[in-house]
């Protein structure tokens, strides 16, 4: 509903999440049309690969796993990201 309001360029979705996984998440996000191309990068801990799979199968843009960068290094990548588009 949020998002639908807000319409963001990007989000920056977790996995674990308190009702709906992340994953579940993306899935909704790009299947509605209004929502569908709004930028997604999964920042998670969860860096098995069956995670990206899933994440890049349904659309993730990018897949960054939290424990491997810093604060500022994870700001950095973002506004990478955004210059890139």
């Amino acid at each position: 509903e949020k998002t639908k309001k807000l319409k963001p360029a990007l989000i920056l979705l977790d996995i674990i999440m308190p009702k709906k996984n992340g994953l579940e998440v993306l899935a909704e996000i790009k299947k509605d049309p209004e929502l569908n191309d709004i930028h997604i990068i999964m920042l998670t801990n969860f860096g098995e690969e069956e995670y990206v799979k899933q994440a890049a199968n349904l659309g993730a843009d990018r897949f960054m796993v939290k424990a491997e960068f810093e604060p500022e290094q994870i700001k950095k990548k973002v506004e990478e990201f955004l210059k890139e588009q």
